[in-house]
């Protein structure tokens, strides 16, 4: 490598000529969305998939109004071995609109309600880089993956600046659990 070249002879980007330290930080987090999942529905301790169904249960009865969102589910030490769909969602929170981000946030699951709202059908292509998991039916089963997460993004309000300034503060004081993560906003 000649000297301002990183791998395959791509030129190096250095900030004001300070020097970058790629490799180093291995692992990211997204502020917004730790906060967020403070403070809405918070899934990230349910160990299964009879747990997730009864918390929006609980919140549906908490909160009789408005759609339901919440984050944090990871299925994969859960005992039922697979992942959530809207007919889980529509037991727990029948007619209603719920989107539930998994922990990762590169998936969530929506009810029919919100498939609905949101225009989404057995005929709706998979967008770029997005996939809509449909059943044997070939009707969407409410999980959608990555970019087709943006497809029900209009169902559930946008967090005012009020709210984001409250995530944010809400994730501060994980940062310091979490040394060597990148931090995204």
């Amino acid at each position: 490598m000649r000297p301002g070249q990183g791998r395959f002879g791509r030129p190096r980007h250095r900030p004001e000529g300070r020097r970058g330290l790629s490799g180093l930080c291995r692992r990211h987090a997204h502020l917004t969305g730790i906060g967020l999942r403070e403070l809405t529905l918070n899934l990230d301790q349910v160990g299964s998939l009879a747990e997730l169904v009864a918390a929006v249960k609980a919140y549906a009865v908490a909160h009789p109004d408005g759609p339901i969102y919440g984050r944090g589910w990871i299925e994969t030490h859960w005992p039922e071995k697979r992942f959530p769909n809207r007919l889980d969602l529509d037991a727990a929170a029948p007619g209603r609109v719920v989107v539930l981000q998994r922990s990762d946030g590169h998936a969530l699951v929506a009810s029919t309600a919100a498939l609905a709202q949101a225009g989404v059908t057995a005929t709706t292509p998979d967008p770029a880089g997005g996939q809509i998991l449909k059943g044997p039916d070939g009707a969407p089963n409410g999980l959608l993956i990555d970019h087709a997460e943006a497809l029900v993004a209009g169902v559930i309000p946008p967090p005012s600046e009020a709210l984001r300034r409250e995530a944010l503060e809400k994730a501060g004081p994980s940062m310091p659990r979490a040394a060597g993560r990148a931090w995204a906003i």
